[in-house]
């Protein structure tokens, strides 16, 4: 493992202000008095290895966002949170096409239909295919798990997961609330979102439903200013309407048994996407305008439903869930840049050519665990796991919405995966303090694909079958030092399926190429040592982490480039890369009601071996991941306050920095940093509180990323200004 020295970190003034803010927390520390009890820093518990723990117990490294924190923060969505968590990065092009990754294990910076991601995501316990933009609304926290966990999770775990956990239904009160929030967007319009909670016992301590709605509507930021071909300029044109909700059934059948029923739908229909950025490349790029020629509208739609039964065995609880989960997408985008090959066709001066992709994503999965239950010095989960997962994408090209002239039509392609695990974790206490725990996990895993293009250049219907079979560890030992500090060092596996893609008939005819190409998995292996826990009297928690990760036989998506134009891409293994880094996380309460909290993530994930791609470009080794920055860092501090009896105010705000990250692999594309600074005051009475906000203070125009162009740029959301209301019942 690369020791990282003194020059590394100094090469950003920021990294080391971060550094410098981190070991300032503990200057006060010394003054600390007898009162600290009265506010000590609480207890943290996650569901991480499945069962309730103490964070200090778990020996991985994970971010955690509470209830409180949620509110506290006024995160609403993916934009607001994903800065904060170090080590997680993501890159959201519209509310709905998002990408992200976890210790710079990346790829590619925009997410795909045809190739899986490298962070798995579960809402409550069902695996989801992507991550939708899902409000944060009445959750009860999210857990960001840094690092492979293959074991328990399986496939696409490969640089870590995202956990999204809802407040379940209580049996024992009625419980209401309504969220209402205005605002208003520079560059753009008046936003309005409206969440609603309704918990309702049925029977007491036996049935009890929970309801959950919302409408959010946001007006857009973002002008088209084009005018060539008869394009009509217009405002705002990333507008987005999402409205959806879940609807959570529990119910206690007797003394063991408990089950759950649940459904879930959101719908997204948007303008267009944050994307801004001018034809002419030569000029300087604008900050929240664009110059495409047609519309670009996204739209989804997600549903989901789950049943949870647990069973109180006595000497073990049984738990299965099962889920089903569907997805309907449909994108639109102007591609005139990218047919420059066609250009004798046609005059670009008249034409709109757009590229539309249109699918269904749909999935069934059945899990089964028996858990041990007791606090004896062995502990241990098994279980079994299957999943049957099938995606229809249809890519197209049209000429002025029609079919480009008989050149290109319809591109279907089919996937069907059908994965079977079983998996099992042990813990033992080899002492009062240390801990071993000892996991795997065995997978088999088959994707059947099929596709069909149609055109002059079509290829014939083509199928390819491709299966792998491995097995998935991890070993871990987490010492208690004391009972408020421990200390953990892992070892975990990771992987993300394989599959296969098939080359159109154009680049096979000009590249000479085979009709169709193959990948296999990709695997990751994380080394890890950190510290967690809280210090003086629990008035700061701290959370450290040191990795190290070989990422073997790494998936990349490489263009068929003939001469300047790129015909197409491909998947396929280019050999090795790495990652390596640590984070910090720090909460500090020097004073009743003042908290500081910080955080910071230093690391590297670069490729170790040259890239050959499938025309024979060599890409050398050295190369930094897409969308991974050297540094990050979140500093911010709250003080909350008394103003008479019954009502209490606060203050707060923050400042998230991200480094420069690239928009390819060949590093050839830069997305420059950007800090942005948040503002928060409340007022608050017993059960009721509105929030005064500020987000992107400086109305930063950050660039999220940046891809196939220098005029290919997404931006950030401008300064917004709003208003909270939340009225608890």
């Amino acid at each position: 493992m690369k020791v990282w020295s003194y020059h590394h970190l100094n090469r950003s003034p920021r990294t080391l202000l971060a550094t410098v803010a981190l070991t300032a927390l503990l200057a006060p520390m010394q003054a600390f008095g007898e009162e600290a009890e009265d506010y000590a820093i609480e207890e943290i518990v996650v569901t991480t290895q499945k069962r309730e723990q103490s964070l200090l117990d778990v020996p991985i490294s994970i971010g955690v966002l509470s209830s409180q924190d949620i509110e506290k923060l006024g995160i609403q969505d993916l934009e607001d949170w994903g800065t904060r968590v170090p080590g997680f990065n993501y890159v959201a092009t519209d509310p709905t096409g998002i990408t992200v990754s976890v210790r710079g294990i990346s790829s590619r910076a925009l997410s795909t239909v045809f190739v899986a991601g490298t962070t798995a995501v579960y809402y409550d316990d069902t695996a989801m295919i992507n991550l939708p933009g899902i409000p944060t609304f009445d959750f009860e926290r999210i857990e960001v798990i840094r690092g492979p966990q293959g074991t328990l999770y399986g496939v696409q775990a490969l640089g870590g997961l995202i956990r999204y956990i809802t407040n379940k239904p209580d049996s024992k009160e009625f419980a209401a609330q309504v969220e209402l929030t205005g605002s208003t967007t520079k560059h753009g319009g008046e936003n309005f979102q409206g969440n609603l909670m309704l918990n309702i016992p049925l029977v007491e301590d036996k049935l009890a439903v929970r309801v959950v709605g919302y409408y959010h509507e946001k007006d857009g930021f973002i002008d088209n200013i084009a005018t060539f071909g008869g394009a009509t300029p217009a405002e705002n044109t990333n507008f987005q309407d999402t409205w959806g909700g879940r609807i959570s059934i529990a119910a206690t059948l007797s003394e063991n048994l408990n089950v759950m029923l649940t459904a879930l739908i959101s719908d997204t229909q948007t303008g267009g996407s944050n994307r801004v950025g001018l034809p002419d490349t030569s000029v300087e790029q604008p900050d929240w305008i664009n110059g495409v020629r047609l519309p670009e509208p996204v739209s989804s739609r997600y549903n989901q439903y789950g049943l949870n039964i647990n069973y109180d065995l006595g000497f073990a609880k049984f738990v299965s869930t099962t889920s089903f989960y569907e997805n309907e997408r449909s994108q639109f985008n102007d591609i005139n840049e990218f047919i420059g090959i066609f250009q004798g066709f046609f005059d670009p001066t008249i034409t709109f050519v757009d590229g539309g992709i249109r699918g269904h994503a749909e999935a069934f999965t059945q899990e089964l665990r028996l858990m041990s239950a007791g606090d004896g010095p062995l502990r241990w989960t098994f279980g079994a796991f299957y999943n049957s997962s099938n995606g229809i994408f249809n890519q197209s090209i049209s000429l002025n919405g029609n079919v480009f002239n008989g050149l290109f039509s319809d591109n279907p392609l089919e996937k069907t995966t059908k994965t079977k695990a079983i998996f099992g974790e042990l813990y033992y206490d080899l002492t009062d303090d240390l801990t071993l725990t000892a996991g795997l996990r065995y997978f088999d895993q088959d994707v059947d694909i099929s596709s069909e293009s149609r055109g002059v250049f079509a290829s014939p219907i083509m199928e390819a079958e491709v299966g792998a079979d491995d097995f998935l560890y991890k070993a871990a030992l987490n010492y208690n030092i004391n009972e408020d500090v421990a200390a953990y060092a892992t070892v975990s596996r990771g992987y993300r399926a394989g599959g296969a893609d098939f080359i159109d008939a154009l680049p096979q005819q000009l590249l000479d190429l085979p009709p169709a190409v193959a990948w296999e998995p990709d695997f990751t292996t994380n080394f890890e040592i950190g510290v967690k826990g809280f210090f003086f009297d629990r008035r700061l928690s701290l959370q450290t982490s040191l990795f190290y990760i070989d990422w073997k036989n790494m998936q990349v998506e490489q263009g068929l480039v003939f001469g300047e134009f790129v015909l197409d891409s491909v998947i396929a293994n280019i050999g090795s890369a790495h990652s390596q880094g640590f984070e910090v996380e720090a909460t500090l309460t020097p004073a009743e009601g003042f908290e500081i909290f910080a955080t910071l993530s230093i690391q590297e994930s670069k490729t170790d071996s040259d890239v050959v791609g499938p025309t024979g470009i060599i890409t050398p080794k050295g190369l930094t991941t897409p969308s991974t920055p050297d540094e990050a860092f979140t500093i911010g501090a709250s003080y909350s306050f008394d103003i008479s009896e019954g009502l209490r105010g606060s203050i707060s705000g923050d400042y998230l920095y991200q480094g420069d990250r690239f928009g390819d692999l060949e590093n050839t594309i830069v997305a420059d940093s950007y800090g942005i600074g948040n503002i928060r005051a409340s007022i608050a009475g017993d059960d009721w509180e509105a929030i005064l906000f500020v987000k992107n203070v400086g109305d930063k125009a950050a660039t999220i990323t940046k891809v196939f162009a220098s005029n290919w740029i997404w931006r950030n959301t401008p300064r917004t200004i709003g208003l909270t209301v939340r009225k608890s019942f």
